[in-house]
């Protein structure tokens, strides 16, 4: 009967995961659970399947797709820096009352930090979350000189979003048959990127000349590449890009890791 009182009394807190059950004890001690594993949610109609998706995962960083429906709630102590990307505009409460989140605001969560939040909107809540899984693998000052070496214009998105030691966020988006085989550019950091909705992009090798890729992606899709530190130096790590459909936008979200 305890145990059935304890179990009834949580029904009415958020529904709460926390990646295992401890807090961030470092890069060197990877976390044996994380948010893609379960999230333990309790509601009136019993325990709700997990609102993360986990889209990629490698040794330096896990990807996955969080969604949120109307009125439900979520918190989690987050193990390791994460980067959570908003997709399309959302109405949260966070604990300090109603925030209207524009698409694509970018939230970063030092690790062991609690997130938490309740969708007060009408849509689900979607966000990408990025877990940064290792230290900067370079100091500012050897991103600097990366960057410095570059070929050509290290702008790798449209839009930079978010900056600091362990990252740089790019919001990659074409109008409808928009971009330039002409404007290039040039990758000197390992980097991932994922489709927030289905997109094409025709690639041209770094003179312009197209016919280097056709990317054709689903929403969700992830690609990562390792850059190595001679890229600044090797044009085929620049390109240029087209959006290959001419009815609909190209939607990626980039993360450049230091």
């Amino acid at each position: 009967m305890r145990a059935l009182l304890r179990l009834l009394a949580t029904v009415t807190v958020l529904r709460c995961f926390v990646p295992g059950g401890r807090a961030f004890a470092g890069w060197r001690s990877a976390p044996q659970r994380h948010l893609t594993q379960k999230v333990r949610g309790m509601a009136e109609g019993g325990e709700k399947s997990s609102p993360v998706r986990l889209l990629f995962d490698n040794d330096r960083i896990r990807v996955s797709d969080f969604r949120l429906a109307p009125g439900d709630s979520f918190c989690a102590r987050h193990d390791l820096p994460t980067v959570r990307w908003q997709v399309d505009p959302g109405r949260a409460d966070r604990g300090a009352g109603a925030e209207d989140d524009a698409d694509k605001k970018v939230f970063f969560v030092e690790a062991g930090k609690e997130w938490q939040l309740k969708n007060i909107g009408e849509s689900v809540y979607r966000q990408v979350i990025f877990e940064i899984k290792q230290p900067a693998k370079h100091t500012e000052e050897q991103v600097r000189d990366l960057l410095a070496r570059a070929t050509y214009s290290t702008n790798v998105g449209s839009e930079l979003l978010f900056e600091n030691h362990l990252c740089r966020v790019w919001d990659f988006w074409l109008p409808p048959g928009g971009g330039s085989f002409e404007d290039v550019h040039h990758h000197v950091l390992d980097y991932a990127f994922v489709y927030v909705a289905p997109g094409r992009l025709l690639g041209s090798f770094h003179d312009g000349k197209p016919g280097l890729f056709d990317s054709v992606n689903k929403d969700g899709d992830v690609t990562w590449s390792y850059i190595p530190d001679t890229a600044p130096e090797d044009v085929k790590f620049a390109h240029g890009g087209k959006n290959g459909y001419d009815d609909q936008p190209m939607r990626e979200y980039l993360i450049e890791l230091k």
